[in-house]
């Protein structure tokens, strides 16, 4: 895959490899700013080196038009047209994602405060823009979600959904509230409402399906949603971990702890995956015979899936396993380029 971009005053392209990108990103920002390229193309730049793990480049090439908008500059230098606007208000809502992204990984309370408070700047920002635009609200509206504020996103995604009836990010946000109050019917009603406007949504909205069949101890539909997200998205370690947490309650251990280590393996400080291995090998050491008075106890550890909020407790020896249901389903992130 490449990216072309317009050589100025020329039928003429400049063409770039996505897989060759320099470590250097001034290279393209060099290259950008000589053929005056619209902004589209600089946040494309962006979210390549985005997806390949990248940083600081992909930092650098969106900062300083944050930066130039804010001395007045960007638009002359880009021009009036509306799409600049527009496009200028999609740069914005991506790195306020990208700072909410990182602070719900962050385990410092600090930084993770931090985070959601630059994220906040620059949704804040967009609103300023363009308050009608719509994309700055749902972002809050799951900032709301990761600090935990559920009658905060509620009240913006029915604000955004009025706006537009059919917006699957809004419909994500409500299913996900929705569940999280305890109202797994009319999370899973959403759910299904997104596959009916989006056929082949992103591979993670299959793990609210399989969140909600689970709550409503439909085990069988829960595991098919999670193995149709694993062949979507084999790296997803959200799917990889519930899944593993199925086979453990199923007393499937092989095969559990080969998706947790494939799980580890993509994201050595996930908490959900931290937790069912330090449960596996907690009980493995110190698992000891039933009592007497319990003859029919299980022989195996129990498995959960933690909150996002925490860990989930540890479960006591010969309790029953409790099933996915220990936890919410996952947060979808806001509309933005961001995988």
């Amino acid at each position: 895959m490449s990216i072309l971009i317009p050589v100025q005053n020329s039928a003429e392209v400049v063409e770039v490899a996505v897989s060759a990108l320099p470590d250097d990103a001034n290279d393209i920002v060099d290259i950008l700013q000589a053929e005056m390229a619209p902004l589209d193309l600089w946040l494309k730049f962006a979210v390549e080196y985005y997806k390949q793990g990248r940083l600081e480049q992909f930092k650098l090439l969106l900062d300083p038009l944050v930066e130039l908008e804010g001395q007045g500059a960007l638009y002359d230098q880009f021009g009036n047209d509306p799409s600049v606007r527009r496009h200028f208000l999609t740069i914005l809502n991506t790195l306020a994602a990208y700072h909410m992204v990182g602070a719900t990984r962050e385990r410092d309370k600090v930084k993770k405060k931090a985070g959601f408070d630059t994220a906040k700047k620059y949704y804040d920002h967009a609103d300023v823009i363009d308050i009608k635009d719509g994309r700055a609200t749902l972002g809050v509206a799951v900032l709301d979600l990761c600090r935990g504020d559920l009658v905060k996103a509620e009240k913006r995604l029915d604000l955004a959904a009025e706006w537009s009836r059919e917006s699957v990010p809004a419909m994500l946000g409500q299913a996900s509230v929705k569940y999280q109050m305890g109202q797994v019917k009319d999370a899973l009603k959403l759910y299904r409402g997104v596959f009916r406007l989006m056929p082949s949504p992103p591979a993670p909205v299959r793990l609210g399906l399989a969140f909600c069949y689970s709550k409503l101890g439909q085990t069988e539909l829960a595991r098919r949603a999670l193995e149709r997200t694993l062949a979507l998205q084999d790296d997803n370690v959200e799917a990889l971990t519930a899944l593993a947490v199925v086979h453990i309650n199923e007393e499937r251990v092989a095969e559990a702890l080969q998706l947790l280590k494939r799980a580890y393996e993509l994201e050595p400080t996930h908490p959900a995956t931290l937790n069912q291995l330090a449960n596996h090998y907690f009980f493995k050491v110190r698992r000891t015979p039933p009592p007497p008075s319990h003859p029919h106890a299980p022989r195996t550890h129990s498995a959960s899936v933690p909150s996002p909020r925490g860990p989930f407790p540890l479960p006591r020896p010969h309790q029953p396993p409790p099933t996915l249901t220990s936890a919410p389903p996952p947060l979808h992130p806001p509309p933005s380029p961001l995988p």
